[in-house]
């Protein structure tokens, strides 16, 4: 159980809010003009954070409590993933309207 939570934690927890963070920054003078930003910007950092809330409390509840039938929290320790993927996607996108 821990593994998977200190993996998670590492990959997207630290990793992908260090990018979401910094990549703007870091682009600005990469690109010689500066990056506009915008009230969006921080949607993504918090649906990562989100995701890691959801997927801690599931992985938790199921490990200690409920190991083998499927409830409402395996439910929601995989859509943990997919709120990744949007929190992804919608970094990219507003970092490509941005640039444009």
């Amino acid at each position: 159980m821990f593994y998977d939570l200190s993996i998670h934690y590492i990959a997207i927890g630290f990793i992908g809010i260090t990018i979401a963070s910094y990549l703007p920054m870091m682009l600005a003078p990469i690109l010689g003009k500066p990056i506009p930003v915008n009230r969006f910007y921080k949607l993504p950092l918090i649906l990562i954070i989100i995701s890691l809330l959801i997927r801690t409390v599931g992985v938790v509840y199921i490990s200690y409590f409920n190991g083998h039938e499927f409830t409402l929290l395996h439910a929601l320790t995989s859509t943990s993933g997919f709120l990744i993927f949007l929190a992804i996607v919608l970094f990219i996108a507003l970092m490509y309207k941005s640039i444009k």
